[in-house]
């Protein structure tokens, strides 16, 4: 008789006799999943990648490979509970299997299986090898002995077992228990857990449509990160406890650091985004690193943990840390400060104390994000103007726009302090000086306009003062011509070796040891590039094939043909880059050192930090701005998102200084809006013509009503085509409120509370030319129907946008 098949009739008294595979308790030496060369100091990805804790040393101990699974089918000391899977083997006894959910799976090779018991609870499927690589696949009852392998086999033949699997015919996600102090934390699961090219890693919601995660968790290769905004390749979805998973549909990568905006199909509700640091700590700071990665004992735990780590050192894009504990999985999770608020997003760790992770080093990784809140904010947002209202008590300006620092460090024996153009300016030795940003700082595919104070030291060969970097070339360069001896602007037209170029040149020849201000202008809508020579416009060239240059600003060098050459000798003083056209009027303006308020500066670098700084500042990027006016406009009161601005109803408003949508196309405006009476007519947006308004959005007293409007001329005779909402509004509750004009269907809508109302034809579209105004309106050439309330996170799009685009409340940003 078969030795398998006696075995497996001797049944019970087999089974308790059986010598017993103990489960690994110890943390062992399972090594990290290669990311990276060896010549690579850095630790690994943080990312849980479903390899088997301790499975070496269970290979080297028990002779079983335990592959990939999803952690709810894990080894178990066999006696140790009741109930367990059984699987019996000719070559290693019994190996016993704790499953912990509805669903489970598991790879691995165990030789020689000859019968499976199922646990007490769950039935499972199991997939077996014979010698001539056939799989077989067998059911396996729950609480039932079941011969397989070589006890079923006619020829007797060895059967290797190589997968377990527990309703996978219909999987279900485990429910995480959440963290009462952090409700906002997610697990964001990549592709199918415990299968190939699965992965998890963990994130924070920071706007109800977005998590905020790991760059490296959610790209094919974790080393290689996404550098551009897209749908994802991969299966994502984001869990928050208490909750299904949501699917991920669109990921917006940072190109200078392992951080990455993730946007939520549908919009999460019941749980309050967390809130985001505006600075950074000092080092030697205590902070914490929470996330849903493997603890000292758990392989895929199903509640968040987390551990204090001290702040070792801080530079550009990321925070170095040292203690605690970050595992397998924390990737994407935050690091927060004192007051519980992220400053960085966990990257890289092997620390000790993780469950089947060798412990190499208790140093960390973590990418940091208080530097960029304005990217942050202008990527969750991707409209016109966005006025958070967040501005302090006794602020009277409120921006609109990106706010985010640029800084750009020193390399290669850049010198700050000398005598400039104006103050002091950075002095490049013509061989390896330059100063640089993390990140682009201009988007090349727009219109922009730079410029610098520049003084060649000679004329010896090509000098670059301003460009921005591409995989092989650059997005744009601003340099003296030794081939010309002239000053140029020029555009590469594609990001490749071969590329041609578009050249703006100077009339004149370049002077050496004299101050010279040059600027160069892109014009998308001309398709021009043009050079300016102090305040003078030079002949334009042509350019059509305008592309995205994502990497860092360059202050003296340029990047071409994938090299880095052409670095300045000389001085650089007073550099500025700006996201529109500068007319010839504004040039001049610049290079007298103003800057026209319709202009859109993103970074200014005055270059006058001491000498001996190792970087430079560009400041904050500028966007529309409102002004407060009249004496009952009050910011810092609470407000929906962070503070707010409440308004006094008779005098109090705040305004742009020229229009901020053009009314005759396709734009949509929203806020969050508290009113605190209902005794007259209040609006809370408009944007105002000659005698008429563009747009408004207000509650109406006669209705009783939210209402958004559309005047249709712009006379005191106008009529009006009105969205009017179905209920009646409510007074002292936050309650969001849009308005949506569609210039192909001609209709204006309204939407309360992201619900869309019945929307009304509006077919004499006008420009109102004026300016936007928060608070009141512009009717029959007088002010009126000012706001009593409080009004919070103000949003334009110059576009129509879906019900999906409302759901974003802002993100809050402090300190």
């Amino acid at each position: 008789m078969n030795l398998a098949r006696r075995t497996l009739v001797m049944g019970a008294a087999a089974a308790a006799c059986a010598t017993a595979v103990i489960a690994p308790t110890s943390h062992g030496s399972l090594p990290q999943l290669p990311m990276e060369t060896v010549a690579d100091a850095q630790p690994g990805h943080a990312i849980e990648d479903f390899v088997h804790p301790d499975a070496d040393k269970i290979k080297e101990e028990k002779g079983i490979t335990l592959k990939r699974g999803d952690g709810r089918i894990i080894l178990a000391e066999c006696g140790s509970s009741a109930g367990l899977m059984e699987v019996w083997s000719r070559k290693n006894d019994k190996v016993c299997f704790r499953i912990t959910g509805t669903s489970g799976y598991l790879t691995m090779e165990i030789p020689a299986v000859f019968a499976v018991k199922g646990s007490a609870d769950h039935a499972a499927d199991i997939t077996l090898t014979t010698p001539d690589s056939k799989k077989v696949e067998v059911e396996v009852g729950k609480d039932t002995w079941t011969p397989v392998g070589e006890s079923t086999d006619p020829q007797a033949r060895e059967h290797l077992l190589v997968e377990i699997g527990v309703g996978q015919d219909r999987p279900t996600p485990p429910k995480l228990s959440g963290d009462a102090d952090r409700p906002w934390l997610a697990r964001v699961t990549v592709n199918k857990p415990g299968y190939e090219g699965g992965r998890s890693c963990s994130g924070a919601l920071i706007d109800r449509t977005w998590v905020l995660t790991a760059a490296s968790c959610l790209t094919e290769n974790p080393s290689r990160p996404l550098r551009t905004a897209a749908a994802p390749t991969l299966d994502a979805t984001a869990t928050f406890a208490g909750q299904p998973p949501v699917k991920i549909n669109y990921l917006i990568p940072r190109s200078d650091r392992d951080v990455l905006l993730a946007r939520l199909a549908t919009p999460v509700t019941g749980i309050n985004p967390a809130t985001l640091a505006g600075s950074v700590s000092a080092d030697g700071t205590t902070l914490l690193a929470a996330g849903f990665g493997r603890t000292a004992t758990e392989w895929v735990p199903s509640s968040p943990h987390h551990s204090t780590v001290t702040q070792k050192g801080d530079a550009a894009t990321t925070l170095e840390l040292t203690g605690g504990r970050i595992c397998k999985g924390d990737a994407g999770g935050p690091v927060l400060d004192g007051n519980g608020r992220i400053t960085a997003v966990q990257s890289r760790a092997d620390h000790p104390g993780c469950f089947g992770q060798s412990g190499q080093s208790a140093d960390a990784i973590a990418a940091r994000t208080d530097n960029i809140s304005g990217w942050l904010k202008s990527s969750t947002f991707s409209g016109k103007a966005a006025f958070g209202l967040d501005e302090g008590a006794g602020a009277r300006r409120m921006s609109g726009g990106v706010a985010e620092e640029f800084v750009a460090q020193l390399g290669g024996g850049a010198e700050l302090g000398v005598a400039g153009r104006t103050g002091t300016a950075l002095r490049l030795n013509g061989t390896s000086s330059y100063a640089a940003t993390a990140g682009p700082v201009v988007d090349t595919t727009k219109s922009f306009s730079v410029s610098a104070w520049v003084k060649l030291d000679n004329k010896d060969r090509n000098y670059t003062f301003l460009s921005q970097a591409g995989n092989r070339a650059s997005g744009f360069q601003l340099y003296y011509s030794k081939t010309y001896d002239k000053w140029v602007f020029n555009r590469h037209t594609k990001d490749t070796d071969d590329t041609t170029i578009a050249r703006s040149v100077s009339a004149d020849a370049a002077q050496a040891g004299t101050w010279t201000h040059l600027a160069g202008v892109y014009d998308s809508a001309t398709k021009k590039v043009q050079l300016f020579v102090n305040g003078k416009p030079q002949t334009a060239a042509d350019f059509t094939t305008p592309w995205r240059a994502d990497g860092g600003l360059q202050i003296g060098r340029l990047h071409f043909q994938g090299a880095w050459q052409e670095n300045t000798r000389g001085l650089v003083d007073e550099v500025r880059t700006i996201q529109s056209v500068a007319a010839p009027a504004d040039v001049a303006a610049i290079a007298d050192g103003g800057l026209p308020t319709h202009l859109q500066e993103l970074a200014s670098f005055p270059l006058d930090e001491e000498s001996g700084s190792a970087r430079v500042s560009g400041g904050h990027g500028a966007g529309p701005v409102a002004t407060l006016a009249g004496s009952g406009a009050q910011l810092g009161v609470v407000g929906k998102v962070g503070t707010a601005l409440r308004l006094n109803g008779t005098s109090a408003y705040a305004a742009t200084a020229g229009p901020v949508v053009d009314t005759t196309k396709s734009f949509s405006v929203s806020a969050w809006v508290k009113l605190d009476n209902k005794d007259r007519n209040y609006t809370f947006l408009s944007q105002a013509g000659n005698r008429a308004s563009g747009f408004q959005l207000y509650y109406s007293k006669t209705y009783d009503k939210w209402v958004f409007n559309r005047h249709t001329k712009d006379t005191d005779d106008t009529t009006i085509a009105r969205s009017v909402s179905a209920d009646a509004a409510q007074a002292g509750t936050w309650t969001h409120l849009a308005g949506v004009y569609d210039s192909a269907t001609k209709k204006v809508q309204l939407f309360v509370n992201g619900k869309p109302q019945t929307a009304a034809d509006f077919t004499t579209p006008w420009r109102a030319g004026s300016t936007l105004q928060i608070g009141r309106l512009f009717y029959q050439g007088v002010w009126q129907e000012h706001f009593a309330g409080a009004i919070d996170n103000v949003r334009i799009w110059d576009r129509s946008i879906e019900a999906e685009e409302l759901a974003n409340e802002g993100i809050q940003i402090t300190g």
